[in-house]
């Protein structure tokens, strides 16, 4: 009876020992989940400051540290023209993609660059309705399947930057070197105008125009900040013509680790993400024209006249674009068509 009761004892006591530690046991956090995020954005531009750095902030945030976003800036994880397929290979988890800078690989994409086709900067409403439509309609189910798509984006629209002589008009441009990030129809828009393209990734347009490797940059204006460009630049023509449009993607066995609640929460995200995108990219342009004029960078805008024979000779770009895309076997004119219906008439 004793041994009994012995035994009934260490019975009870075993049970209130684990009753004990059923709260400590709920109360023990899951995993964390460890994100790389890779980007070729140095660590002083705006959209790595302002964008991908208070993103990661609000998904750690707003996940209760389930989920930690790591951002490499300056292609630390890898190249740019390599980006995506480190992002499928997995030595990323997340990537700032910029499709027009992988030359070749997809094509479609270049209908952003055509130069007046697609309206506004990043933050313009039209602009962000037409970007959605391209991606969803045409570009995701081309090219993308592999990967989730957060967000997508576009960069400030394309202004001439040259190093040592002005462009007043086109005769000043005839014959000039002039640098493009990449994609189908920067040098098409170039050839039209006059110029001779060059092909130069975004982490090589400062020493190119240094050097004068190229006497000028069809870029952004946030680049002379951003970039720091306005070192390198004299004059900056001002044309707002097209520009790539970028995304951010994640691999889907990334995706597919977070919790249906995580995930949720990251989707939430993405008009978050447009937004703070959207001002981060206008208000840097902004700067950038500041930034430029305070280190002596003239600004020139062409006269309407003179504006208007650039826009007659780039008319047949549009026509060239979709017989060349159209020939290879993609829906380039049904994809135009579809734009012209979403834009404004002018």
């Amino acid at each position: 009876m004793k041994k009994a009761l012995l035994c009934l004892a260490s019975v009870i006591m075993v049970i209130g020992i684990v009753l004990m530690s059923l709260p400590a046991m709920a109360q023990t956090p899951a995993k964390q989940i460890r994100l790389k995020f890779a980007t070729h954005v140095p660590s002083m531009h705006h959209s790595y400051k302002n964008l991908l750095l208070p993103w990661a902030a609000e998904v750690e945030k707003r996940t209760e540290g389930r989920v930690k976003v790591t951002v490499y800036p300056d292609q630390q994880l890898g190249k740019l023209p390599e980006m995506y397929d480190d992002l499928l290979r997995g030595t990323s988890d997340m990537a700032v993609i910029l499709p027009g800078f992988i030359m070749g690989r997809f094509p479609l994409e270049s209908v952003f660059h055509l130069p007046t086709l697609v309206p506004g900067d990043d933050a313009d409403p039209t602009g962000i309705a037409v970007r959605t439509m391209v991606y969803e309609k045409y570009l995701t189910p081309l090219y993308f399947k592999d990967i989730k798509i957060l967000w997508t984006g576009r960069f400030g629209l394309n202004n001439l930057h040259m190093a040592a002589k002005p462009v007043r008009n086109l005769e000043d441009l005839k014959g000039k070197i002039i640098g493009f990030g990449g994609g189908k129809t920067p040098p098409l828009v170039l050839k039209a105008l006059g110029a001779a393209p060059e092909s130069i990734q975004s982490p090589d347009i400062y020493t190119s125009l240094e050097k004068k490797v190229i006497d000028g940059m069809f870029f952004p204006l946030d680049g002379l900040r951003g970039y720091k460009l306005a070192e390198v630049v004299k004059y900056t023509t001002r044309l707002d013509f097209g520009s790539a449009s970028n995304f951010t993607g994640m691999r889907l066995a990334a995706w597919n680790s977070l919790s249906p609640a995580d995930q949720k929460i990251i989707t939430d995200l993405i008009p978050w993400a447009l937004e703070a995108q959207g001002k981060t990219y206008r208000n840097d342009s902004e700067l950038a024209i500041e930034t430029g004029k305070k280190a002596g960078v003239e600004f020139i805008q062409l006269p309407p006249a003179e504006k208007q024979r650039w826009a007659d000779l780039l008319k047949p770009v549009d026509k060239q674009w979709m017989t060349e895309m159209d020939g290879l076997g993609l829906p380039a004119t049904k994809l135009y068509n579809d734009i012209v219906q979403m834009t404004p008439k002018k």
